[in-house]
């Protein structure tokens, strides 16, 4: 595991919005996505992903294409 990324390298890494990503992880999210991977809490208002599991996540993405 190569550790824990913030919401702005999970922006970079994914090339998706901070918006999209919340929306991603928001079950009641029209736009939520059961595959992306789960936040991570952090702190009382922090959150961040596991950077393996966003690679992970690409790499499927980009095998369904």
């Amino acid at each position: 595991m190569k550790g824990i990324v913030r919401i702005k390298q999970a922006v970079e890494i994914t090339g998706l919005s901070r918006s999209s990503i919340y929306s991603k992880v928001r079950k009641t999210s029209p736009y939520f996505d059961s595959t992306f991977p789960t936040l991570v809490q952090l702190g009382a208002r922090s959150v961040g992903f596991y950077q393996s599991e966003l690679e992970n996540w690409m790499a499927n993405l980009r095998k369904a294409v």
